[in-house]
């Protein structure tokens, strides 16, 4: 819910941030962004209030089948794959939109992007979409845990 509640300009604020673009910057500090930042949080807050209720007013007798360690070890390297395919492709597609290839858009919007210089920001936020999923892939060799699976 915290996540689906505001428009991209969220995304857009926290992937260029660190490419600090002139046109951009008037956009990065708005009090509507700022706005939604605080909704987000206070979402967050509540949902962590609510989880931890949860945790102390039931218990682990009454969790479903799929929730159970052994379900998660199954279907949990497929969600973890689908996530990382998910993120390689992002990528892909930025990547070939700096090398001028129109990868599911027209080429009229490549000739804009590399007009604008927004192209190098889709190479930068592309790599970040790289770190991401070779991240994710420690999810489920048990890299969060501090032991490795296998």
């Amino acid at each position: 819910m915290c996540w689906r509640s505001s428009d991209t300009h969220r995304y857009s604020s926290l992937g260029h941030r660190s490419a600090f673009h002139p046109a951009w910057t008037t956009r990065l500090f708005s009090w509507p962004l700022l706005n939604q930042a605080l909704a987000m949080l206070g979402g967050f807050l509540l949902a962590v209030t609510l989880v931890a209720w949860r945790r102390r007013t039931h218990d682990r007798d009454d969790e479903p089948e799929w929730a159970t360690p052994a379900a998660a070890a199954r279907w949990g390297r497929w969600a973890v794959y689908t996530a990382v395919a998910r993120w390689l492709f992002y990528a892909a597609s930025r990547y070939a939109w700096r090398l001028g290839i129109p990868l599911l858009v027209n080429d009229e919007f490549i000739d804009q992007l590399h007009a604008e210089g927004g192209a190098w920001a889709g190479a930068w936020l592309a790599t970040f979409a790289v770190i991401g999923a070779c991240s994710r892939l420690g999810w489920y060799s048990g890299g969060a845990s501090g032991s490795r699976a296998g």
